[in-house]
């Protein structure tokens, strides 16, 4: 008897958990309420233009990225731009927009808010240190949340040999974006 298993939704994980078990060998079925594929990585269109949405538009398929990890493991190389600037948040009462390179990433948000150029820059330094470390935790192959000894896959080996940075981690683990602002 084969392997098979049926994944509900496909949006980037659904997807992303579909391809990898068929690599494992499993048949997959993935069902999809929706009339297209990405779930919240979809688009939408007005007056003719296609609008891109979701956090997949900046972020995922930089070197280490997520979607780049989940890529390379299934030795998928499919075609994409790298945006330098993939899009504009716009305020009441200013744009700030988002660049890919660091020092014009540091240089809008010293323009577009000088009035907090500091604690702007502590809160990205702050932001870029917790990624760092998520990145490092992430490729350790921990599945969340953990219900099997499995699931922690190589984190006991990563906790070993950087407690200090896990701990650091640790501080964050019930903080949200809003509650980092506040700070």
């Amino acid at each position: 008897m084969s392997k098979t298993v049926c994944v509900i939704g496909a949006g980037v994980g659904g997807l992303m958990a579909g391809a990898l078990l068929a690599k494992k060998g499993y048949s997959v079925t993935v069902l999809e309420k929706a009339t297209t594929v990405g779930g919240s990585a979809g688009w939408y269109v007005r007056k003719g233009r296609i609008f891109p949405t979701g956090a997949t538009i900046a972020f995922g398929l930089e070197e280490r990225g997520l979607l780049d990890t989940l890529f390379n493991e299934l030795q998928l190389k499919l075609p994409f731009d790298m945006l330098h600037h993939p899009m504009d948040v716009i305020l009441q009462d200013r744009k700030i927009s988002i660049y890919r390179d660091a020092t014009r990433w540091d240089e809008e948000l010293s323009h577009a808010l000088p009035e907090r150029r500091q604690d702007v820059r502590s809160f990205w330094q702050k932001i870029e240190q917790i990624s760092e470390i998520v990145y490092a935790v992430t490729a350790t192959g921990v599945s969340m949340p953990i219900q099997r000894m499995y699931d922690l896959g190589q984190l006991p080996r990563y906790a070993l040999a950087h407690p200090k940075l896990l701990l650091g981690l640790a501080r964050y683990a019930t903080w949200t974006v809003e509650d980092l602002l506040r700070k």
